[in-house]
């Protein structure tokens, strides 16, 4: 159990967290890196450690699965990928999307029948250093869905209004099917290092509970080298695209 004190909370007055899972048959995690949840409440996470320590030559990255129904730890991929880091999750929990960010690539987990989750690659990209963060996203009304990806690369971000030098951070836009939409780059000030990527409802929209309406969704992105965060809203990027 792990004790959690609020900034300016009383010293004897503590939040309780109970301790999910931390290790896998006793052997402890090299460092959850993200998590994500399908519509059952079944909770998919990449284990990766710190950027380095799971490489192309040393792939110890796992990914890993609580259920809800019996609450057992069970693994996607075990010790085998190159520092797995964003996940993301139908919401019928049947496809999961992990990307590997030392691969360059995604990787799509499609559930079976009986329960097993087989693995392939879902889209291999060029250049830059590598995916850090997915978001999925369901399009209702077309009958389709997309998987927006977070490319990372090494940089400093710019003054904004600045014409682009050096690598830029951008967002790729996959559809089911596994193919390039498009990339679309970021602003100049969150520069190249976009580690966080999340589509959630607009701050401007009206939108009291869960929403299928694209219209107020919006896509909301950060960076290790900027200070703020930064959003746009998700139908301009899918016109754009």
């Amino acid at each position: 159990r792990v004790l959690f004190r609020s900034p300016g909370m009383d010293t004897e007055q503590f939040e309780e967290f109970d301790i999910l899972v931390g290790d896998y048959e006793g052997k402890p995690f090299c460092g959850p890196n993200s998590l994500a949840f399908d519509g059952e409440g079944n909770l998919f996470f990449t284990d990766s450690g710190p950027m380095g320590e799971t490489s192309l030559v040393s792939p110890k990255g796992s990914v890993f699965c609580v259920e809800v129904a019996d609450q057992l730890l069970k693994p996607l991929a075990l010790e085998c990928l190159a520092h797995p880091s964003g996940v993301a999750v139908s919401p019928d929990g049947k496809i999961v999307y992990v990307a590997e960010t030392m691969a360059n690539r995604i990787l799509r987990f499609v559930k079976q029948k009986n329960g097993v989750f087989l693995s392939s690659v879902f889209y291999q990209f060029s250049g830059g250093f590598g995916p850090t963060a997915l978001s999925y996203v369901h399009d209702a009304q077309a009958r389709t869905s997309y998987l927006l990806v977070a490319r990372f690369d090494f940089g400093a971000p710019q003054e904004a209004g600045a014409e682009p030098e050096g690598p830029q951070g951008n967002i790729a836009v996959l559809k089911q099917t596994g193919e390039l939409l498009c990339e679309l780059p970021g602003p100049p000030e969150v520069g190249p290092e976009i580690t966080g990527l999340l589509v959630a409802p607009n701050p401007e929209a009206d939108v009291k509970q869960e929403t299928e309406d694209l219209a107020e969704m919006a896509v909301y992105v950060c960076s290790s080298g900027s200070n703020k965060i930064f959003c746009a809203p998700l139908t301009n990027m899918l016109e754009m695209s």
